[in-house]
């Protein structure tokens, strides 16, 4: 779905008051043959909105990132594939409904708090394989994919313990205190076996 272009001079409050949202939400849940019109029209009301929220909470991306986080708000509130409840459901279907714009704000919230900590997680995982490689220059990101196939390859005759350690810490990016929690492990065992698993991971990656 995407969003029209953001009108500054929108007044935003003015609108929100005259804007028939459990209508239009009503038609595009229950299928209506103008259910992608009603769709449209959601977005369109409250595209300054959620592109402002985004911008605010994304003030350190460029404008493609902040882009792809409104996109996402959208896919998730309206439900990304057939699989997947629109989260429209949840706010149509509340015995006390609150005000749609409100709700609106707080998936906004919640999804641009996911979008950073994946990001997170990305620029974690590629400083974790420079720090590994110790070439961080030389790395492409086509090299670092390369280079993380053929580690997985590697690692899957170690023991299961490293093998999760290689996984969450390089593969999904995760902190190492992140990595305590998820393995319910003292620090201290954690570095210990990582130690192992790095030297393994240096000597495999030398013949790379």
């Amino acid at each position: 779905m995407t969003s029209p272009p953001v009108n500054q001079n929108r007044s935003c409050v003015c609108e929100l008051g005259k804007f028939d949202c459990l209508g239009q939400v009503s038609l595009f849940l229950q299928g209506h043959p103008e259910s992608e019109a009603a769709a449209g029209c959601v977005v369109q009301q409250f595209s300054g909105l959620i592109h402002g929220i985004a911008r605010k909470g994304l003030n350190s991306f460029d404008e493609a990132a902040i882009e792809d986080a409104v996109q996402e708000i959208w896919l998730k509130a309206f439900g990304s594939g057939e699989n997947e409840r629109p989260r429209l459901q949840n706010w149509f279907e509340e015995e006390k409904r609150g005000p749609f714009c409100l709700w609106l704000i707080c998936l906004a919230s919640n999804r641009l708090i996911d979008f950073r900590n994946h990001h997170a997680r990305l620029r974690k995982k590629q400083q974790n394989f420079e720090d590994l490689t110790d070439t961080p220059a030389k790395q492409t990101s086509t090299d670092m994919d390369g280079l993380l196939e053929f580690l997985t390859e590697k690692v899957a005759n170690l023991p299961p313990q490293l093998q999760r350690i290689f996984d969450l810490y390089y593969r999904q990016g995760l902190s190492a205190r992140e990595c305590c929690q998820r393995l319910d492990m003292p620090e201290r065992t954690f570095f210990h076996r990582k130690a192992k698993l790095d030297n393994y991971l240096q000597s495999w990656g030398k013949s790379f």
